[in-house]
């Protein structure tokens, strides 16, 4: 039983995965073309598609690893390595049809600034965690939007407005960054960087998502509390 629910979990972890590179190919192919900010917006089909059919992504569900039984740290894990077979995976096929060299250059400068920085390449590792940190904040408040929003069009246009913002601000998100490291094929050329790059984000990525998850929680928590007071 427990097999077959990891299994249904890695399954729908590929394919928000690849719903993620989907959308991290659409930021590349903007920029290419001279528009970064209509490729922040673009970006966000990755999300929509997760939300939209119900796919596992891990930065959508660590938030909630405190309300959970502790088989559930088993079914992150699981999706994160369906998120990464599905991201990386689309990175390195996309590999194989980029159309020209300045192209090449915008998915090599594009994961050079992932990178943790060793041997004089890469971010450091403080300002991956920090972005993270905001990143995860941010895909939160998006799939909460999605979640809780009255109307279609604001659950929509709330959710793309959140990964627009982490987009365009350069906040790195550790499943994007399987993808563009993937696609400039620096998985293999600089494992090391790659590796501390997507732990690192991922770290970041999880502290901002359990930091509003909490945070909503406390208030939930008050906010019964002096609802009890008033009506005595």
């Amino acid at each position: 039983m427990v097999l077959k629910k990891e299994l249904k979990i890695l399954i729908l972890g590929i394919l928000a995965g690849l719903s993620i590179g989907f959308g991290s190919a659409a930021y590349t192919a903007c920029v290419y073309y001279g528009s970064s900010i209509l490729g922040s917006i673009l970006f966000s089909c990755g999300l929509l598609l997760v939300c939209i059919f119900g796919f596992k992504l891990y930065t959508g569900q660590i938030g909630k690893i405190f309300e959970n039984k502790p088989l559930f740290v088993l079914d992150l894990f699981v999706m994160f390595v369906g998120n990464f077979i599905g991201a990386a995976g689309a990175g390195l096929l996309a590999s194989l049809i980029v159309p020209n060299s300045d192209y090449q250059t915008i998915i090599n400068n594009t994961s050079e600034s992932k990178l943790c920085l060793i041997n004089d390449i890469g971010s450091e590792w403080f300002k991956i965690l920090i972005g993270g940190i905001f990143c995860g904040m941010l895909v939160y408040f998006g799939v909460e939007v999605f979640k809780k929003a009255e109307h279609g069009v604001t659950k929509v246009i709330g959710l793309i407005l959140c990964v627009a913002v982490f987009v365009v601000c350069g906040f790195p998100h550790c499943i994007a960054n399987m993808y563009y490291l993937g696609n400039s094929l620096y998985l293999f050329k600089y494992p090391l960087e790659s590796f501390l790059s997507i732990l690192i984000c991922t770290i970041g990525n999880s502290i901002g998502a359990i930091f509003i998850r909490l945070c909503g929680c406390l208030v939930n928590i008050l906010t019964k509390k002096v609802e009890k007071i008033e009506t005595k």
